[in-house]
């Protein structure tokens, strides 16, 4: 049994620290309030693991 892209993005997203996630939100240009990386989407986090150089 596989995984899904969301599961993988969420899973991946996980195990960043606050540093390389902020880092990857600033690189994605999303606005995010007072640094609430919990607050983003599925479909966001989705988004930035899709947009990874090594996933294209």
């Amino acid at each position: 049994m596989g995984f899904t892209d969301r599961e993988l993005a969420l899973n991946w997203w996980e195990r960043k620290s606050i540093q390389e996630k902020s880092e990857l939100v600033k690189q994605a240009k999303i606005q995010i309030e007072n640094r609430r990386y919990n607050s983003l989407t599925g479909n966001e986090i989705e988004w930035i693991w899709k947009n990874q150089p090594y996933n294209k």
